[in-house]
């Protein structure tokens, strides 16, 4: 569960920053 979160999270900051 905890990886997932961070794995939304990583993909969404990519998302963000490019």
């Amino acid at each position: 569960m905890l990886q997932q979160a961070i794995n939304y999270m990583h993909e969404f900051e990519g998302d963000v920053l490019t």
